[in-house]
């Protein structure tokens, strides 16, 4: 049926159900009026009039019927018309096309003024001995596990060089005390991928074997996230016109204090904060010896963090606080020590996937604090990369939701790029996350800030798995209780989705990238996880593998033959884009018709409001 006949059709049917109702109230009127003339009359013209104002009282019931079933009749007619497609967008789905390129071109504007953001209040990349500092819990301490094909030695026989060095003999310390104790002698030494358990280091041969504590720790993020990070200024200086190659005088120290340690509370009081200050000391003192001539400076801090603080719904506001006061003590030892006139970036991945909440407290305080503090960035979500959450027995980490040797290397790479624009190109870096929502009735229009437009929909890995999540990750809270969303939720614009909800909207929240505080949902519903990213690739030199072949070694010869991260899809394909963080947003009612005014976000959201949602 064509849309301007249906239309007109309704117009017909509303003018036919008023004159009815016109002709039945005269009617009433006539009816009236003889009743007071036959009450005046007779007792018996009396009880006639009697009988004629219930004959009324049944018409008016009657005309009451027919309003509101036409009523209902039409209202049913246009539901059925938008569900065909017979009438036009601009009065289908809760929202006009008008509106929804208002809002989506204000996020293009507001991701643009992101991009713009002045990083000159952090040190950029100098020459001499860069202090790169390895801070948080078991995330950034290291996997329990080794992998043979993916370990940094190998990376060497891949045609990877790089300068980047390591206090001792390992890129961590050992002991929980306030000193921080290195691997070996304190010298500098290539930085290397070590497995070590407490004061034990292990051999490479023995890492091969499997002849190693199976509680030995491998992988942490440090080596790739420095090496990477090399190999991108160096490429740079390359395009740039450099006329020499990079010499020794240009190079990473890394020293990692992370250790078993819990809580913010824990990693930012004694003994670990005495341990950090000690590391930068110990890492200063060193590079000068070894290197009179040049400078030595604390260069950068890489976190992982938080997933204590989330399971324990630390308030985001606690969590800003003291993390901001941990922030200014290191900075303050930096420049006591070192002499470093700006404060180091801090370069951290935001907690989600395996060990997100349902509230997302701490993970909206590093969501915050990467929008309003101008020495905090967040590289990227936890919740893209692998871990061991859906591994089955005999498998000896069946069940762990700690990252795999991939898992610990792939955020890595994002750190890398967070600190390559913020201290080469001297650009700020933001992950993909919400900006706005506005609701009306049962639909939901979001919009997003992303650093290079438009937003992608694809499978997002879960544990080993590559999956579709439900409503994409989003869901819908309204006054407290979960609604459901109808379908997928539609990307409308570059960077807006439109959801549908079962019922009509009060006061909803959107959100994004839900956790669970068990191990229960992880897989099945696909717990703390997206499919949306933004349309970055990024193409670090060194790349993890996902071939068939790939083989996790552990401790007594174990060899997993179970394929657990051979994921086909990837072999070829994966590409590093920038997905969307964990996060919820309270949506704004969108105002009854275009005219009125559109109140949209253009400043950094305040922070102060974020305990609220």
């Amino acid at each position: 049926m064509d849309s301007d006949m249906f239309v007109m059709a309704l117009g017909y049917l509303s003018i036919a159900i008023t004159i009815i109702a016109a002709v039945a109230l005269y009617y009433i009127f006539l009816v009236n009026r003889k009743a007071i003339i036959l009450k005046r009359t007779t007792n018996r013209s009396l009880q006639k009039a009697e009988s004629v104002e219930k004959v009324v009282k049944n018409i008016e019931k009657a005309v009451k019927s027919a309003q509101k079933s036409a009523m209902a009749a039409s209202k049913s007619a246009r539901l059925v018309a938008e569900r065909a497609g017979w009438l036009t967008p601009q009065t289908a789905g809760g929202f006009n096309e008008d509106e929804i390129k208002a809002i989506d071109l204000a996020a293009t504007l507001r991701s643009s003024d992101l991009m713009s953001q002045s990083v000159e209040a952090v040190a950029p990349a100098l020459s001499g001995a860069r202090i790169a500092l390895g801070v948080g819990q078991s995330f950034m301490a290291g996997s329990a596990s080794a992998t043979r094909l993916n370990m940094v030695p190998d990376m060497a026989l891949k045609d990877v060089t790089y300068r980047a060095k390591m206090l001792g003999s390992a890129e961590r310390c050992h002991g929980d005390g306030a000193s921080y104790h290195h691997y070996g002698s304190a010298e500098l030494t290539p930085l290397t991928e070590t497995l070590v358990r407490y004061e034990i280091q292990f051999s490479n041969e023995q890492r091969i074997s499997g002849d190693y504590h199976p509680k030995a720790r491998g992988a942490t993020p440090l080596p790739t996230a420095c090496i990477t990070f090399e190999q991108l200024f160096d490429e740079h200086r390359r395009a740039a016109g450099a006329s020499t190659e990079p010499t020794f005088a240009d190079f990473d120290v890394a020293v990692n204090v992370a250790r078993n340690e819990l809580s913010l509370e824990h990693i930012s009081g004694p003994p670990a904060i005495d341990r950090t200050k000690d590391a930068i000391r110990k890492a200063h003192d060193v590079s000068r010896a070894e290197f009179p001539d040049l400078p030595a400076g604390h260069s950068i801090t890489f976190e992982r963090h938080g997933q204590n603080n989330e399971g324990s719904s630390t308030p985001a506001g606690q969590y800003m606080t003291d993390h901001r006061a941990f922030r200014l003590k290191v900075n303050s030892w930096s420049r006591e020590i070192t002499g470093s006139d700006l404060p180091a970036p801090w370069i951290a991945t935001q907690v989600s996937g395996a060990y997100g909440s349902p509230r997302r407290q701490t993970a909206a305080a590093q969501l915050s604090m990467a929008l309003n503090d101008a020495d905090y960035f967040l590289a990227t979500p936890d919740y893209p990369f692998m871990h061991y959450g859906k591994a089955k027995e005999p498998h000896p980490r069946a069940g762990d939701r700690h990252p795999t040797a991939n898992g610990t290397m792939m955020p890595a790479i994002y750190m890398a790029y967070a600190r390559y624009h913020v201290q080469v190109l001297r650009r700020n870096w933001f992950p993909t996350h919400m900006g706005e929502a506005f609701f009306r009735g049962n639909f939901i229009l979001v919009s997003f800030r992303a650093m290079v437009p438009p937003l992608r929909i694809s499978p997002v890995c879960v544990s080993t798995t590559l999956t579709m999540i439900e409503a994409l990750g989003f869901d819908v809270e309204d006054a407290g209780v979960p609604v459901r969303i109808v379908g997928a939720p539609e990307l409308v614009g570059e960077l807006t989705f439109r959801i549908q909800c079962a019922r009509e909207l009060k006061n909803p929240i959107v959100g994004l990238a839900k956790g669970s505080f068990g191990l229960a949902e992880i897989g099945a519903m696909g717990s703390g996880a997206t499919n949306i990213s933004d349309s970055q690739k990024l193409n670090p030199r060194f790349r993890p593998s996902f071939r068939e072949g790939y083989t996790d070694h552990f401790a007594k010869g174990f060899v997993d033959d179970f394929g657990l991260e051979d994921l086909e899809d990837w072999y070829e394909t994966f590409e590093f884009s920038n997905w969307a963080v964990a996060q919820r947003v309270r949506c704004k009612p969108m105002p009854q018709t275009i005219d009125e005014p559109i109140s949209l976000d253009t400043a950094r959201p305040d922070d102060s409001e974020v305990d609220d949602i």
